[in-house]
Protein backbone atom coordinates (compact mmCIF):
# COMPACT_ATOMS: atom_id res chain seq x y z
CA UNK A 1 0.00 0.00 0.00
CA UNK A 2 1.14 3.34 -0.47
CA UNK A 3 0.95 6.56 1.20
CA UNK A 4 0.48 9.87 0.16
CA UNK A 5 0.96 12.85 1.58
CA UNK A 6 -1.29 15.73 1.01
CA UNK A 7 -2.51 19.28 2.31
CA UNK A 8 -5.75 19.88 4.05
CA UNK A 9 -6.42 21.94 0.80
CA UNK A 10 -5.40 18.92 -1.48
CA UNK A 11 -7.40 16.37 0.91
CA UNK A 12 -10.42 18.91 0.44
CA UNK A 13 -9.84 18.54 -3.88
CA UNK A 14 -9.36 15.03 -3.59
CA UNK A 15 -13.58 14.95 -1.71
CA UNK A 16 -14.56 16.91 -4.02
CA UNK A 17 -13.17 14.92 -6.92
CA UNK A 18 -14.61 11.65 -5.82
CA UNK A 19 -17.94 12.77 -4.83
CA UNK A 20 -20.30 10.51 -4.00
CA UNK A 21 -18.40 7.77 -5.92
CA UNK A 22 -21.47 7.45 -8.60
CA UNK A 23 -19.72 9.33 -10.91
CA UNK A 24 -16.18 9.41 -13.05
CA UNK A 25 -14.35 11.54 -10.57
CA UNK A 26 -14.12 15.30 -11.42
CA UNK A 27 -10.52 16.00 -13.01
CA UNK A 28 -8.44 18.90 -10.76
CA UNK A 29 -5.82 21.34 -11.45
CA UNK A 30 -3.86 19.35 -8.41
CA UNK A 31 -1.15 17.33 -9.81
CA UNK A 32 -0.97 15.03 -6.73
CA UNK A 33 -4.57 14.58 -5.85
CA UNK A 34 -5.09 13.70 -9.38
CA UNK A 35 -2.47 10.91 -9.09
CA UNK A 36 -4.45 10.27 -5.50
CA UNK A 37 -7.62 10.09 -7.50
CA UNK A 38 -6.19 7.13 -10.03
CA UNK A 39 -4.94 5.38 -7.09
CA UNK A 40 -8.56 5.05 -5.68
CA UNK A 41 -10.40 4.21 -8.59
CA UNK A 42 -7.50 1.41 -9.54
CA UNK A 43 -9.65 -1.56 -9.16
CA UNK A 44 -7.08 -3.94 -8.96
CA UNK A 45 -4.49 -2.08 -6.84
CA UNK A 46 -2.14 -1.49 -9.89
CA UNK A 47 -1.17 1.62 -9.79
CA UNK A 48 1.83 3.15 -11.83
CA UNK A 49 4.40 5.02 -10.08
CA UNK A 50 4.08 8.70 -9.97
CA UNK A 51 5.29 10.94 -13.07
CA UNK A 52 5.11 14.22 -12.43
CA UNK A 53 5.55 14.92 -15.76
CA UNK A 54 2.43 12.85 -17.03
CA UNK A 55 -0.25 14.70 -14.91
CA UNK A 56 1.32 17.96 -15.99
CA UNK A 57 0.40 17.38 -19.25
CA UNK A 58 -2.98 15.80 -18.19
CA UNK A 59 -3.38 19.42 -16.95
CA UNK A 60 -2.40 20.96 -19.64
CA UNK A 61 -4.74 19.00 -22.11
CA UNK A 62 -8.00 19.24 -20.06
CA UNK A 63 -7.25 23.03 -19.81
CA UNK A 64 -6.84 23.29 -23.66
CA UNK A 65 -9.73 21.23 -24.01
CA UNK A 66 -11.79 23.59 -21.21
CA UNK A 67 -10.71 26.67 -23.63
CA UNK A 68 -12.40 24.91 -26.60
CA UNK A 69 -15.52 24.30 -25.28
CA UNK A 70 -15.80 27.33 -23.20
Amino acid sequence: METHTLTTKQLRKLVNAIGSGSDWPKHTDDLKVNYAVDCIVQDDGDVPPYDERLYVEEIEAFKALEAKTG
